[in-house]
């Protein structure tokens, strides 16, 4: 029901676009349009969250799993998040372990846990900052390990607990600085659990480190 409404809505403003857009190409006209565009934008991918998810909960989601050769897919992942990160005036890294294994994964499920962990770790970064995406091997060989660490807020302990639920907000925090649709950190705890990983977080007053560890050969 609630997937319907949305996208009752998300019609609604799609027309509403339609309009603007054959009215006078004001300044106004042009804002009004470039909000409209991130509301429909912020919408649609709280549609395709709440689908995701929904498959991740009834175990429906479906897998594609192939041999990845790390060095070569993760600076494609990394590409536009570095622009939109240069245009928030942040410093985007990544390090990636020489020597690396392939690693067996769904290439989609495997791009959208870093996709979302780089989103999260910019959004909490005050400009002029970093954010460093590292890759690495377990200590057994076994496994690769990802970390995604910014210099942003501290999350207060009694709240790490909650970090992964869904539509959760940091509190005293400004929603419209957290953004997005509040359920990036709950579908990613869903796609590194359904790929056989794990997931941890380390916060302290220099920032906080999300790692993930996934199995080389897949689930």
């Amino acid at each position: 029901m609630a997937i319907q409404m949305i996208t009752l809505a998300l019609t609604k403003e799609e027309s509403a676009q339609q309009l603007l857009l054959s009215a006078e190409a004001t300044e106004k006209v042009l804002r009004y349009l470039d909000v409209l565009q991130r509301e429909c934008d912020r919408e649609t991918k709280l549609i395709q969250d709440l689908l995701d998810l929904q498959q991740l909960d009834t175990d429906t989601l479906s897998l594609v799993m192939a041999s990845i050769s790390v060095e070569e897919w993760l600076p494609y992942v990394m590409a536009p998040l570095q622009k939109r990160a240069l245009e928030s005036s942040l410093a985007l890294d990544f390090v990636i372990n020489p020597d690396l294994p392939r690693l067996m994964c769904d290439q989609i499920s495997l791009s959208r846990i870093v996709t979302e962990l780089v989103t999260n770790a910019c959004k909490f970064t005050p400009a002029g900052e970093r954010v460093l995406v590292q890759v690495e091997p377990n200590g057994e060989g076994d496994r690769l390990i990802f970390k995604v660490t910014n210099s942003g807020i501290e999350i207060p302990l009694e709240e790490r607990s909650r970090i992964f639920d869904k539509f959760y907000r940091l509190p005293k925090l400004d929603i419209r600085q957290q953004g997005g649709t509040g359920l990036g950190l709950a579908l990613v705890q869903k796609l590194v659990t359904r790929l056989d990983g794990s997931i941890e977080l380390e916060s302290n007053r220099s920032g906080t480190c999300f790692t993930v560890e996934l199995p080389l050969q897949g689930v």
